[in-house]
Parts: C-alpha cells; sequence; structure tokens
C-alpha cells in the first residue's frame, strides 16, 4: 500500500493505521519517520501519534548508534535476497547533497519498488536474524522510550544539540546533508513561530554555524515547502 500524502484523504487514513493499538506496526530505523509523524507541518501538517509500532532496529542496536539496514542485511541468507535489488539502489547522497529532493512524484518505477522492496527486507531480516536477546520485546520497550523522548521534545533542539556537537567532525557530502536538514528544521521553527524562550539564541547559533557550512561549498536553501527530504 502506497499512500500519497499530498491527499488529504491519503494522510487521514495514514493516521488511522498508525494510531491503531489493534495493528502492531514493523519498522527498520523508525526514529525519523516518527519525528516527521509526529511534527510536520509544511507542505501537509501530520501531527500522527503512533502507536503499537516496534522499531526493528533497536532489536539489534542501541538508540544512539543505530545498524543500518545495510549492514544488518549482510547477515541474511543470500537466498532469502536473491530476487532483491542492492539496498543502495538510489544514490539519495548525491540528490541531498544537491539540496535537491530524491522523491519526486509521479515516481518511477525505480522509486516504488525502493519502496516495496523495504518490506521484504524487513522479511528476510525476520525470518533468518535471531535478536542476541532471543525476542523483540526490548525493542518494542526502546521504541516506546524512543517515542516518549521525541514527546518531550517538540521543537528537535535535541537534534539541534547533537549537530552541534558532531558536525566540525564530518566530512563530504554527509555534512552538507546534513546542514541542509538542520536549516530547514531551523526555518521551520521560525515559521511555526515556535515558542523557544531561552532556546532562541542557541537556535539562531545552529542556524548561523549551518549557513557557513553550505555558503563554503556555495549551496543556497530555499523555503519551498515542496521540498521532501
Amino acid at each position: 500500500l502506497l499512500l500519497d500524502l499530498r491527499s488529504a484523504a491519503c494522510a487521514t487514513l495514514l493516521k488511522r493505521i498508525m494510531e491503531s493499538e489493534l495493528m502492531t506496526k514493523l519498522l527498520w530505523g523508525a526514529d525519523s519517520d516518527c519525528k516527521t509523524l509526529m511534527y510536520q507541518e509544511l507542505p501537509v501538517r501530520l501531527r500522527i501519534r503512533p502507536a503499537a509500532l516496534v522499531d526493528l532496529q533497536l532489536a539489534f542496536s542501541d538508540h544512539s548508534c543505530r545498524l543500518g539496514m545495510k549492514d544488518m542485511l549482510r547477515q541474511v541468507p543470500e537466498e532469502l535476497l536473491s530476487d532483491l535489488p542492492k539496498k543502495d539502489q538510489i544514490n539519495f547522497d548525491f540528490h541531498y547533497s544537491r539540496n535537491r529532493p530524491a522523491w519526486v512524484a509521479p515516481l518511477s518505477h525505480q522509486h516504488v519498488s525502493y519502496a516495496v522492496d523495504d518490506i521484504h527486507r524487513i522479511e528476510a531480516i525476520l525470518r533468518s536474524q535471531r535478536p542476541p536477546k532471543g525476542s523483540y520485546q526490548e525493542a518494542q520497550v526502546k521504541t516506546q522510550r524512543m517515542l516518549k523522548e521525541l514527546d518531550i521534545d517538540p521543537f528537535g533542539i535535541n537534534d539541534l544539540k547533537l549537530w552541534m556537537k558532531l558536525y566540525r567532525k564530518q566530512r563530504g557530502p554527509k555534512k552538507v546533508i546534513k546542514a541542509i536538514h538542520v536549516l530547514r528544521h531551523t526555518r521551520a521553527l521560525r515559521a511555526q513561530n515556535a515558542e523557544l524562550g531561552t532556546r532562541q539564541t542557541f537556535v539562531d547559533r545552529v542556524e548561523a554555524e549551518a549557513s557557513a557550512v553550505l555558503k563554503a561549498v556555495s549551496i543556497a536553501v530555499t523555503n519551498d515547502p515542496a521540498y521532501l527530504v
């Protein structure tokens, strides 16, 4: 099931699914998805509160040091992946580091396949890999903890603090991509007239630092709300 979230009807259906306590949802690396679901305002306001969610990634790693799916798939028997394309078939970094969207509607067959194939990759992990502690119960507990942390940080200040701590150590496209995300983050807070109180000075400093990183590589970030990252 692919939903076009530019459609109010599709957004409503997604909200019904994600907030249902009766349907357990299994994701891999759900932190960014949950941030979007909970706090996205543009181009479409979502405000979805995920429930009955298990981030499977947290069964094999911690929130602070997550194991990427590409690395996890190296442990999966090849026969379970033989009909699937490689995880890196779309070079997201190429688009994001140039401040361009990687997903453009209408989606190409390659992009649709990429999204659907992730379901099969998760199935292959579930079928072949056993969590170190024997079950996914710990992942469920960690997921609930992650959601609580997001709930008490509606402006994403912790993400900005982490970027300020690490960005000087970053190099290449990843550094540029993260600076673009951070700049869009701070501008979104301003567009929402977020009441930051004493944190406003910190957010202004983060925005200045991110702008300096992008200026050094001659990238200008527009305020186009249709840009999807």
